[in-house]
């Protein structure tokens, strides 16, 4: 009887400690705040400079390929047999090229966007934690996937008076 009053008694008493230890919950969105870096505007401009160049490059290679394209339509008549394949080899050639470039492009793209990109987030996400601690909060909520919250302290200026956004 006296084990089952105990175990009852402790029971009580770690449901109201933990009651009593609610925890601090922050929210934020994300994309918000990163957009208001001038780092992030910064990295924008720069990827869209190193996008253009593969797009230029890739234009030239198209409009040689239809530039070729025409030329072997209007002369298509005309030729001989091994000029006719030397001109579709030649033609599969560049495009093959074309293809190359835009999968090279893909990727060089990728690890761009990676290269300057992931230093931003990693800043935002010490500016976020540092906040965090500073202010008590256990969990922070990024409320770009929430559809619903009641109680949470919005730490938005927090986090950019963190980052230095004014």
């Amino acid at each position: 009887m006296k084990v089952t009053n105990l175990l009852i008694l402790l029971f009580v008493f770690f449901m109201s400690s933990s009651v009593l230890q609610a925890q601090k919950t922050g929210h934020l969105n994300r994309d918000n705040v990163l957009g208001k870096m001038a780092e992030v505007q910064e990295a924008d401009n720069l990827l869209k400079n190193y996008i253009k160049t593969f797009e230029d490059e890739i234009r030239k290679m198209q409009e040689e390929y239809a530039k070729k394209m025409e030329e072997y339509k209007a002369g298509e008549k005309t030729m001989n047999a091994v000029i006719k394949q030397n001109k579709i080899d030649e033609l599969n050639a560049l495009n093959d090229r074309i293809k190359k470039l835009q999968t090279s492009a893909e990727e060089e793209v990728i690890k761009k966007r990676t290269e300057l990109f992931n230093p931003i987030v990693d800043k935002f996400n010490n500016a976020l934690k540092k906040v965090a601690k500073k202010k008590g909060y256990k969990y922070i909520i990024d409320t770009r996937n929430l559809l619903y919250f009641e109680s949470s302290d919005n730490i938005t200026k927090l986090v950019e008076t963190e980052l230095g956004i004014k």
